[in-house]
């Protein structure tokens, strides 16, 4: 790492680990330092969309399979034989206990 670059990645992590939070803001802090005028804004904004994007693919992509278990999960059915299941393994363990 070139001598400048090392400083300016010391001094913004320690920025960062002075507020709370994430770190995501020392990622927009990173983009800019790699740049100078208009090209720090860019830089920084595509260093954020970087950090955000696979956390929202991911949620984009598993929110059809959640709303399926959700309805799964509330449905009747499922609470029915759930209650059926765990009826016969409360009557197991008091026939052991006994």
């Amino acid at each position: 790492m070139v001598g400048w670059a090392r400083d300016l990645f010391l001094a913004g992590y320690g920025a960062v680990q002075a507020v709370p939070g994430p770190l995501f803001t020392f990622s927009a802090y990173l983009g800019a330092a790699m740049g100078s005028g208009l090209e720090r804004w860019l830089n920084a904004l595509i260093c954020v969309v970087a950090i955000f994007l696979p956390s929202f693919l991911l949620v984009v992509g598993i929110l059809p399979i959640g709303i399926d278990c959700a309805e799964y999960f509330l449905s009747a059915r499922f609470w029915s034989v759930s209650m059926r299941g765990l009826s016969g393994c409360w009557l197991l363990l008091l026939s052991i206990r006994c």
